[in-house]
């Protein structure tokens, strides 16, 4: 489709695109972090999605599992950003399970960093969570200007249009 309309933008936009996210949630996730500071997002380096984490070699299996998946994983740098739903995270039982998987992970040098919807739609605890995860992942993050602001505020209104 060279020379048609939009066919640069669509280019553009195939930069940001990844396979295998589990929920509109975690794909809201994944735009924040990781579109450039001019379209609102962090400018992170683009995660995996739902990647798989195995035990180290020589260490014992995970507690009951075999593997782990993490919902945006930084394989390199060994974090994950988990989002928790308020539905699928709550409750006693949950609770524990989620504990036992951050000890899991912890023990194979992975940081995992915890996010709920209320994260991720007020604008200085998202701020928190990308600094959190951009410090692990060893990149500066330059967005306090208000250009960035005002693509920001644009791009959780297209996001959360329907949410």
């Amino acid at each position: 489709m060279e020379g048609r309309p939009g066919y640069r933008q669509a280019l553009t936009a195939l930069r940001y695109i990844a396979n295998g996210s589990a929920s509109p949630m975690e794909t809201i996730l994944f735009i924040l972090l990781s579109l450039p500071y001019r379209y609102g997002g962090y400018g992170l380096p683009i995660p995996e999605l739902n990647g798989r984490i195995d035990p180290e070699k020589g260490a014992e299996r995970f507690e009951g599992k075999s593997f782990y998946r993490g919902d945006l994983l930084w394989r390199e740098a060994k974090v994950v950003a988990e989002y928790d739903s308020d539905m699928e995270h709550t409750g006693p039982d949950r609770i524990a399970k989620d504990a036992i998987r951050r000890g899991d992970l912890d023990l194979c040098g992975y940081l995992e960093v915890t996010v709920t919807k209320n994260q991720v739609k007020n604008v200085a605890l998202l701020d928190k969570v990308a600094r959190q995860i951009a410090a692990r992942i060893g990149k500066k993050l330059r967005y306090k200007n208000t250009a960035f602001r005002k693509a920001q505020r644009g791009l959780l209104r297209v996001l959360f249009a329907s949410a």
